[in-house]
């Protein structure tokens, strides 16, 4: 009987002007109450079903979240299922999630090929990708960004007079090198110059701020666990580091961005308000960090990476072009100026509760069905959107 609902339901809502239909199985979301989201226990079948219905609609797409892949195998049986559902829909399909990741370095080119080979069979198969690398900023006094390993773990846990005890200790020090450089993939990079100073404690250290670790090492002829270390023993632990887990070699997000079946996306923004790095912005650092700065691309197309792809995908014609009779969704901005301002941290949430924003520099408007609603970061007191259906 349930089944049957949900079939109406898709049924429904498809001649209403849904878009498709997505569902998401990432095994580290969870319920406000701490139970796992429901659509976590759904079947192939299920979903396969639920799928099919928009197959014959004979509009929209079908699109799937499953979260960073752990192993090479389990990317082989989510590639066999994404077979299933193209065959059984013919419908395009938003899938993978194509990162390089440091700790598969050489997943990506598995999982391209996978998207590329579905489409020399017909297929209308996309992946999407992350314009901003995983990042993560921590300090050693209060975090648990190390915690995936153990000697990490064992080490925070401790009261923090001991904890700076053992960190000073030489034969401690040896052990978190070791641990951290080596053992079996996680999610973390592993590596030192995938660590910077992104903000120091003490004036006399703000000369390390931008630097990675591997860098600091060098410039004071230590080892890198000793620079690490001593930094942050010197500054009671509160030194701030950021690391980056993934999109760190060029090569690979070139080839990654640039692929004509791949979306730039995944901004995660509503999902994780209260933290300082939600990913929104995607399109401002596609612009800032990888054109400008990287010139991975042209700017003409990142452009069309961001607007004319998704549109046509989705079904919006008349969007995502600049041509007479289309809706006038514009952009203003100057190319040698856009960039992400630092995030700001507003309480403004029910009961006061906190979350981040972010703005951004070199925008000078933004017109959205032929009204600026934005004028130099700040609203114009219009509300000119309509909501989008399929057609």
């Amino acid at each position: 009987a349930e089944f049957r609902k949900m079939d109406r339901l898709v049924r429904q809502g498809m001649p209403a002007g849904a878009f498709g239909f997505s569902t998401n199985s990432n095994q580290s979301h969870y319920r406000e109450d701490g139970k796992p989201v429901a659509s976590r226990f759904a079947s192939l079948d299920e979903i396969a079903r639920l799928c099919r219905v928009v197959g014959a609609s004979g509009r929209g797409l079908v699109q799937f979240t499953h979260g960073a892949f752990a192993t090479p195998e389990h990317v082989a049986h989510i590639s066999q299922w994404y077979d299933t559902i193209l065959k059984e829909t013919r419908r395009p399909l938003i899938g993978e999630s194509i990162r390089h990741r440091w700790s598969e370095p050489d997943l990506w080119r598995k999982q391209l090929n996978d998207v590329e080979e579905r489409c020399r069979q017909g297929y209308a198969a996309y992946a999407m990708t992350s314009t901003r690398p995983s990042t993560r900023r921590w300090t050693l006094k209060e975090s648990n960004r190390l915690d995936e390993i153990p000697a990490w773990k064992n080490l925070m846990t401790m009261p923090l007079d001991l904890r700076k005890e053992k960190l000073r200790d030489p034969q401690v020090r040896l052990e978190l090198a070791q641990a951290t450089t080596a053992g079996k993939p996680i999610n973390f990079s592993r590596r030192w110059d995938c660590i910077a100073i992104k903000k120091a404690a003490r004036v006399e250290n703000r000369h390390l701020e931008g630097r990675n670790i591997d860098e600091a090492a060098r410039l004071q002829s230590k080892l890198p666990i000793d620079a690490f270390l001593d930094l942050a023993l010197s500054e009671d632990l509160e030194t701030i580091f950021e690391d980056a887990a993934t999109q760190g070699d060029l090569q690979a997000v070139k080839e990654i961005f640039s692929n004509p079946h791949v979306l730039l996306g995944q901004s995660d923004a509503g999902a994780h308000v209260a933290n300082a790095n939600p990913g929104f912005g995607y399109s401002t650092i596609m612009l800032a960090h990888w054109v400008r700065r990287r010139q991975i691309m042209s700017l003409e197309d990142a452009i069309k990476k961001l607007t004319f792809l998704p549109a046509s995908l989705f079904g919006l014609h008349d969007r995502g072009l600049l041509r007479r009779g289309l809706a006038a969704d514009l952009v203003v901005f100057d190319p040698d100026r856009i960039d992400l301002a630092e995030p700001e941290k507003v309480d403004d949430l029910p009961e006061g509760a906190p979350r981040y924003i972010q703005r951004a520099r070199g925008i000078h408007y933004t017109v959205v069905n032929g009204s600026v609603l934005m004028k130099n970061g700040s609203h114009t007191g219009v509300y000119a959107g309509k909501v989008l259906r399929s057609i």
